[in-house]
């Protein structure tokens, strides 16, 4: 269970960092 959970948490914070990742991107973009 322990194991799960931490597999959860790694999947949810990559799926974050993937989203602020894009994001900066699109900033990026609209500033220039």
């Amino acid at each position: 269970m322990y194991i799960t959970r931490n597999q959860h948490v790694v999947n949810s914070v990559s799926s974050y960092g993937r989203v602020v990742v894009l994001y900066h991107i699109q900033l990026y973009r609209n500033f220039i």
